[in-house]
């Protein structure tokens, strides 16, 4: 919104209430491990998000996931791969007995969205990020 205003002539103070820019990113390291908390991705597609990078001359700086990357989370403190096919996942340990019983009833329990009727997906859980898309659906683990 700053921006825009910026952009249109308009004088704007921003007001930042931590002691730092940048809201809810941040780079943590523990153990030999360095993450990155708050952080989300886009996609390059989104029109609005794409001019602003071009008006800002970001181009340059944009990261790309290499596919290749292996994907970890967190259990019982020590990094866990999460498994990319669902047979392994399904395989693994990262989720109880239970999550695994919910997540292979999935397809039955949920409508899919050609059969509910026309509302509107709402913005927050166009906004949801996986994690919080997992623990809405099977508990937290």
């Amino acid at each position: 919104a700053a921006y825009r205003l910026r952009k249109s002539g308009v004088r704007v103070t921003v007001f930042e209430a931590e002691d730092r820019a940048g809201g809810k990113i941040r780079t943590n390291s523990d153990g030999g491990f360095l993450w990155d908390e708050g952080a989300n991705t886009m996609t390059e597609s989104a029109l609005e998000a794409s001019r602003l990078i071009d008006d800002l001359g970001l181009e340059d700086r944009l990261q790309y996931p290499n596919s290749q990357h292996k994907r970890y989370t967190v259990k019982d403190g020590a990094p866990a791969l999460i498994p990319s096919d669902p047979i392994a996942l399904m395989k693994s340990t990262l989720l109880s007995t239970k999550s695994k019983f919910k997540l292979f009833l999935e397809p039955f329990l949920y409508e899919k969205s050609s059969t509910r009727n026309s509302k509107k997906v709402s913005d927050e859980h166009l906004r949801e990020s996986v994690g919080s898309f997992f623990e809405r659906h099977f508990g937290r683990e």
